[in-house]
């Protein structure tokens, strides 16, 4: 029996400033690192997205712009520097990591995944707060 072929990873790299006046190399230093970390995997990268702007919020052109790509299935996991770059909010965090995994799409960070933490402090601060 052959074994299949395995399925390449297609992949969105996402990167953020919080501001403008931040130095703009340092976009370039998370997209070159994360190209790096895609091409150690052999991942296919099918988008590159950066942005400047504030992580408290998920309204953001380049939030939306991966939405898309899961909701059209471009993609199978967004590649971060850091969990941070999506969202400094662990709630909205969550809640984006959970759209996207109805697209079947994963979130990978270099900088490993605090996700699961998230959900135990979540569901830890919701036993508390009843």
């Amino acid at each position: 029996m052959e074994k299949e072929a395995r399925k390449t990873m297609r992949v969105a790299i996402y990167c953020r400033l919080a501001r403008a006046d931040q130095n703009d190399t340092l976009l370039e230093v998370q997209k070159e690192r994360l190209r790096i970390y895609a091409k150690e995997r052999g991942y296919d990268i099918v988008a590159e997205i950066a942005e400047i702007g504030s992580g408290l919020s998920l309204n953001r052109p380049g939030i939306r712009e991966m939405a898309g790509l899961a909701h059209r299935h471009m993609i199978d996991a967004v590649l971060v520097s850091d969990i941070s770059r999506l969202c400094r909010d662990c709630g909205q965090t969550l809640r984006l990591e959970g759209k996207l995994k109805k697209q079947g799409v994963s979130i990978e960070s270099i900088k490993g995944n605090p996700l699961p933490e998230y959900r135990r402090a979540r569901i830890a601060l919701g036993c508390i707060m009843k």
